[in-house]
């Protein structure tokens, strides 16, 4: 009974209107308690059946939807668009047999419906029958209209009507941008509009840089700033590269390394010389010229394949080794080249002394460079 009473409150404030939108209608009630009151702000869900013939025929659409009471226990709702349980709202034959309008609902939002009604649909929702109406003429081919343009006159076919479009000369509607000094101009009536700066003198964009003491400077107001150093003692920037008999230095702080080995030995224009003791085979030399070897061999004579060279062996042991003078003053050991000679000689004071002369033939001089006996 309580239901009932619900249903009885229902049905008595619902109102059908017919929807604009082709496929559904509206639906507006006021849900009431079994108490007569207002059901206020409370969620309720409804489920709508389309009955084809009779009250208790077949449904061809079911559909629910839930929404909110407001203050006044109101709702509006548009039947065809809520959920879709079966059947469309499209395939309704609105045309044929009359259809009825079942409605179920439950008062606490969820899915456990009661029956509240089934009212004949009427007049209202029949408009949607509308969408059935045959075409009067019955020819598609007048529904099709055509636009087109002559000279400056646009007409739609099938009585649509023309319109004249204010000029027919194509060719003001293109614009040319041009500058003139410093008027930038849009021809055809566009308009023109300066681009001068605010002094209008072409010389003053460009700055200079410049440097004054310390300080670097942007002309035409571009502003200073200073580059000095943190002491500002432009001395210290300076450094120079030294060299002691074992190191290498840096002025200013700059450091120092240790020399290598290899940097004792100094060349000049008269060749390559080393400040002390010279070792070959040996790290601790004991002598200007150490050779030390099972096997070691001085080799003096001429560079490269030539054979017979005159002076190609001198071993000279001589005084005064930085003069710029021949002057043995001295002895020396000579091969003599093509002479075949091995000779032993002596020389001060610009000349060359003989002392003894071996030669190939076998011939020994004391005394003569040109021994003619054995």
């Amino acid at each position: 009974m309580k239901r009932a009473l619900l249903f009885l409150a229902v049905l008595a404030l619902g109102l059908l209107t017919i929807a604009q939108t082709p496929n559904s209608f509206n639906y507006q009630a006021v849900v009431r308690g079994s108490d007569g009151k207002i059901l206020q702000n409370s969620s309720v869900s409804f489920r709508f059946s389309i009955l084809e013939s009779s009250v208790t025929g077949s449904s061809v659409y079911v559909e629910t939807q839930t929404t909110n009471t407001n203050q006044y226990g109101l709702v509006n709702l548009s039947i065809g668009e809520g959920n879709v349980v079966s059947g469309s709202m499209t395939n309704v034959d609105w045309a044929g047999e009359a259809n009825f309008l079942k409605i179920d609902m439950d008062v606490n939002g969820g899915t456990a419906f009661t029956d509240m009604s089934t009212q004949q649909l009427v007049a209202v929702p029949y408009a949607m029958h509308a969408n059935t109406v045959e075409n009067s003429d019955n020819d598609v081919a007048n529904e099709i209209q055509a636009l087109t343009k002559t000279s400056n006159v646009i007409t739609l076919s099938d009585g649509g009507g023309d319109v004249t479009l204010n000029d027919d000369d194509a060719a003001n509607e293109l614009q040319t941008l041009s500058v003139t000094g410093v008027n930038l101009t849009l021809s055809n009536g566009g308009g023109t509009v300066s681009i001068a700066d605010n002094d209008n003198n072409a010389s003053n964009e460009f700055q200079t840089l410049t440097k004054v003491g310390t300080n670097l400077t942007l002309s035409n107001g571009g502003g200073t700033v200073s580059i000095g150093d943190n002491d500002n003692n432009p001395t210290n920037e300076i450094q120079v590269l030294g060299s002691s008999a074992t190191q290498i230095t840096l002025s200013n702080g700059g450091g120092n390394v240790d020399k290598d080995d290899l940097n004792y030995w100094q060349k000049n224009s008269a060749g390559v010389h080393y400040d002390t003791f010279v070792g070959i085979g040996t790290s601790t030399p004991r002598s200007e010229l150490v050779v030390a070897s099972d096997s070691a061999i001085l080799t003096i004579g001429n560079a490269g394949t030539t054979l017979n060279n005159p002076n190609s062996g001198i071993l000279r042991f001589s005084e005064a080794v930085d003069n710029t003078a021949y002057d043995i003053c001295g002895f020396q050991f000579n091969y003599n080249g093509g002479n075949n000679r091995l000779i032993l000689e002596s020389a001060c004071g610009g000349g060359i002394d003989t002392m003894m002369t071996f030669v190939r033939s076998g011939n020994i001089g004391i005394g003569t460079y040109y021994p003619g006996y054995s």
